[in-house]
């Protein structure tokens, strides 16, 4: 979560899940953990969700003043794995991909998925390359060619010279 939104208590947070789930679904009347940078977690129930400019404006139970929002500031919402949805095909939850290898058409294996940073217009795959360096791959087709959860394989078809995978590593000046 962002910031307070307004005075009545309302939460304006970066919604990253794929957009063909429906927020109320997801928040209404379902207990959620409020998790901290430190790890802290609370339990807290969601009371309403809605749109507002690319993000959710989320109330949750008990929680009705600025003051009392702000102190969730940097909180990230969480439902419990058991709790969510099944997704379409062709669309996933990042803890699925996190940990699938990445194998690409002409290089081979090229690394392992980090994450998928959906906060930015385009969203990436990150990839943890072997020599411990961070590609990040758009995630669209063409580049992005299956994704294979059964056996936890991530396929690419990613252009000659794309950066920071055919490109060399920094090479040690000792």
């Amino acid at each position: 979560m962002t910031r307070p939104h307004g005075v009545r208590g309302e939460l304006n947070a970066i919604p990253l899940v794929p957009p063909v789930l429906e927020a109320g679904d997801l928040i209404i009347g379902r207990t959620l953990t409020a998790r901290d940078a430190e790890g802290r977690e609370r339990p807290v129930v969601g009371q309403s969700v809605r749109p507002h400019k690319g993000r959710w404006l989320i109330r949750l139970e008990g929680v009705e003043t600025v003051e009392a929002v702000d102190l969730f500031r940097g909180f990230d919402l969480c439902l419990p794995r058991s709790d969510l949805p099944p997704l379409p095909e062709g669309w996933y939850w990042e803890a699925d991909l996190r940990d699938c290898r990445v194998i690409d058409a002409r290089l081979g294996e090229i690394g392992r998925a980090e994450s998928l940073d959906v906060a930015t217009p385009q969203a990436h795959l990150r990839v943890c390359r072997p020599d411990g360096r961070i590609a990040a791959i758009p995630w669209t087709q063409p580049l992005i060619v299956q994704v294979d959860l059964k056996t936890g394989q991530i396929h690419t078809d990613l252009p000659d010279q794309f950066p920071g995978v055919s490109d060399e590593p920094p090479r040690n000046s000792s």
